[in-house]
């Protein structure tokens, strides 16, 4: 258990410009991917018979990320399927994780509020949208990539999160 804490506090501490590739963009992606899957060890979903379910909304690359970093890996024995999701199926058919776009947009505010209530993680990557009731929203501050946690938002959507990852995002009032 130690040693997991240890591999996510660094990741979560690794400045952004080093890594993955020549872009601060494609550096950010493999982070967030690897992030999103740590975040399937600190928190805990209700119970779920089906595969679990992480729809990518609008965002081919980090898509592409996701799926290959995840390849060969479960959450609690439940086998991970990536989707590409359009804003409706995800409405309709609410994944455990959704991942919104990078996007200056209103829309994903929308959609967090639809999913209130339903047990998916709703993770974002934009300025307010923590306060706007995302469960996780990713941010950027002194080159190091963080995150925001929304603890109200998680438990309006019935997750559990660990007393861990609440240590180490910002917790948001």
């Amino acid at each position: 258990m130690r040693l997991r804490l240890f591999i996510f506090v660094l990741i979560t501490a690794l400045p952004i410009s080093y890594g993955y590739g020549d872009s601060p963009e494609e550096i950010e992606r493999h982070v967030r991917a690897a992030l999103i899957y740590q975040f399937t060890k600190y928190i805990e979903w209700p119970t779920q018979p089906r595969d679990f379910v992480i729809d990518v909304v609008e965002d081919g690359d980090l898509l592409k990320v996701i799926v290959d970093s995840t390849l060969v890996r479960d959450v609690n024995g439940r086998k991970i399927v990536i989707q590409d999701a359009k804003w409706t199926d995800i409405v309709i058919k609410p994944p455990d994780i959704v991942v919104f776009p990078h996007k200056d947009s209103q829309f994903p505010k929308a959609l967090i509020e639809k999913l209130k209530g339903k047990p998916c993680l709703t993770v974002a990557y934009g300025d307010g949208l923590g306060n706007a009731g995302a469960v996780i929203n990713f941010f950027v501050e002194d080159g190091r990539m963080r995150f925001e946690l929304n603890l109200k938002a998680a438990e309006e959507n019935r997750l559990k999160v660990s007393p861990t990852l609440q240590k180490l995002g910002k917790l948001v009032k």
